[in-house]
């Protein structure tokens, strides 16, 4: 497949590019491969542009931490392994990770678990396993969403016995909801 002739020069492009948000190097590396530039002025363009300070693989990540920490409310690991596919370096991700995230992961979900009962005072069983459900997707480890449920007085044994119906096929079954509120 025949190389695109480019009307504006690499180091152009990431200029434009960089003017909308942040990039880390590997990302700018990918979209200026997709639109066709040789490696060469790939290269020497971004080399340019960090010497710049334009660009800028910690900054970015730290950045990064700290608009989805506080947007999304996200743990640790998923930021580790958003950066992680961003092409951030480990030791760089770890890094930005020390720097950013104050908060402990608990005093996070104690903050969602929160905000879910300013909405429903007294949960049912169901519900606290969906926000349960939904919480592990975040990717918190269930030892800090135990400690939080417990903060919040919520009952997370339910978790357990959902665990166990539901390999049996009769979680939402009337006659259980009805035996577990018992």
């Amino acid at each position: 497949m025949p190389k695109k002739k480019n009307k504006i020069s690499a180091y152009d492009r990431v200029l434009d590019l960089i003017g909308n948000r942040d990039y880390s190097v590997s990302e700018l590396r990918s979209k200026l491969k997709q639109k066709g530039y040789p490696e060469g002025e790939i290269n020497s363009a971004l080399k340019k542009a960090e010497e710049f300070g334009y660009l800028n693989d910690i900054r970015f990540a730290v950045n990064w931490v700290k608009n989805r920490k506080e947007k999304k409310l996200a743990s640790k690991r998923r930021l580790l392994m958003e950066l992680w596919q961003r092409g951030i370096s480990k030791e760089i991700a770890q890094r930005a990770l020390e720097e950013s995230y104050d908060s402990s992961e608990v005093e996070i979900v104690v903050s969602i678990l929160k905000n879910w009962l300013e909405h429903d005072k007294e949960p049912s069983k169901k519900t606290i396993v969906k926000w349960y459900q939904r919480i592990v997707r975040r990717q918190f480890p269930s030892y800090i969403i135990k400690e939080a449920f417990d903060i919040c007085n919520l009952d997370w044994r339910c978790i357990l016995e959902y665990n166990k119906s539901y390999k049996r096929g009769n979680f939402y079954n009337e006659n259980i909801n009805n035996k577990n509120e018992t």
